[in-house]
């Protein structure tokens, strides 16, 4: 998560000032893509899905979900600077604290936001984002990366929940490496309230790139 280094109030509106940082993820992946002609190499995916799920636990730490993850809100740190690899979330105009001043879980809201392509099942049918749901999304970006565009790319918005629901199991990550799928089965197994295993998820790309190096 960016430093914030001042905020307050002016007339009409309130401000943060924040650490500049570089080129966002989504800017990142689509300079390799007109360079390259190809996706990312799966080693690169890997270790920004390794990135991301560290990010999204820091704001996870902090008490707050962000409800809107996609490759624009994340962002590298400023070029040529000691950061300039480290990976930070941005905007959190959507962000929401799921935890109360009394230690509680804060009731989940009946209401969408966020980029519906990343967008978790959950939160398309309005059922709440919690913890996992974040996650989700990162999980849908790192598919992006490592095979291209999601089944629902195309898809109407009115469609977008039911096709997502079911293009959820084995085919969505054929063809990658099995981590993907112990991932997925992760996620699936978690509800709002859950605490992901963070670690867990990490691990799994860290052996997945141990693997590619053999």
């Amino acid at each position: 998560v960016p430093k914030v280094h001042a905020s307050g109030w002016t007339p009409g509106c309130g401000y943060y000032v924040m650490e500049l940082l570089g080129p966002s993820l989504k800017r990142f992946v689509s300079k390799h893509v007109m360079e390259h002609r190809q996706l990312l190499p799966m080693r690169k995916a890997l270790e920004l899905g390794i990135s991301m799920i560290r990010a999204v636990e820091s704001l996870h730490d902090l008490e707050y979900v962000h409800r809107d993850l996609k490759p624009d809100n994340f962002a590298f740190g400023m070029e040529g600077s000691a950061n300039q690899d480290k990976l930070y979330i941005i905007d959190f105009g959507l962000a929401r604290k799921y935890i109360d001043d009394n230690g509680e879980f804060c009731p989940e809201i009946d209401q969408f936001c966020g980029n519906m392509r990343y967008a978790s099942v959950n939160a398309l049918l309005r059922k709440g984002h919690g913890r996992c749901d974040d996650l989700w999304s990162v999980f849908f970006i790192m598919l992006e990366f490592a095979k291209g565009p999601l089944p629902w790319s195309t898809v109407s918005r009115s469609e977008l929940a039911v096709v997502k629901q079911r293009s959820i199991g084995p085919e969505l990550v054929s063809g990658l490496p099995p981590e993907f799928g112990l991932i997925m089965e992760h996620l699936q197994s978690l509800k709002y309230e859950d605490l992901p295993d963070y670690d867990y998820m990490v691990q799994l790309l860290q052996d997945c790139l141990s693997k590619l190096g053999e």
